[in-house]
């Protein structure tokens, strides 16, 4: 099969009729993801139950599907190829600046930023939800965690002042 050139970020086959097919029976028995962990105050499918769940209902209908990494000196990524048996395809590329975080080195937060980038690029293919929506709640969800807390000032009686 041909392949068309690259639009934002997408590649696929000349054709992706029996994909779209496909993809269009599997949507009507997919079911949003349960919220199997939990952390950074929210809870969240894991790639391995959304892998499981992935695997069994694309096979069901002739998908399949491939992540590598990718990047570049200053990010990472996944690229991830959706297929149908017929050879049709599509790929897209999901990329993050590469970055530290608290107690990992970089090849833990490249690690960590992969974990979380499958999920979301194999969330988008197949068209399910696995996380709870925390912008829904607005901003003050993160400002709560972040805002130091004060100290009460102390009431000092009049007869312990110094003067």
């Amino acid at each position: 099969l041909k392949t068309l050139t690259k639009e934002r970020n997408m590649e696929r086959s000349e054709s992706i009729k029996n994909l779209a097919i496909a993809q269009m029976k599997m949507q009507k028995e997919l079911r949003n993801l349960e919220l199997n962990a939990q952390g950074f105050n929210y809870k969240y499918a894991s790639l391995d139950h959304l892998l499981n769940y992935a695997r069994q209902m694309c096979s069901k209908y002739g998908l399949s599907f491939v992540q590598n990494p990718i990047g570049t000196e200053t990010t990472i990524g996944i690229e991830t190829i959706y297929m149908h048996e017929s050879g049709e395809f599509l790929v897209g590329n999901l990329e993050s600046p590469i970055g530290g975080m608290k107690g990992m080195n970089v090849y833990q937060s490249s690690g960590s930023a992969i974990t979380y980038l499958r999920r979301y690029a194999l969330m988008s293919f197949l068209g399910v939800f696995g996380e709870e929506d925390i912008d829904a709640k607005g901003f003050d969800v993160y400002e709560k965690k972040s805002k130091p807390k004060t100290a009460k000032p102390k009431t000092i009686e009049s007869d312990e002042l110094p003067f």
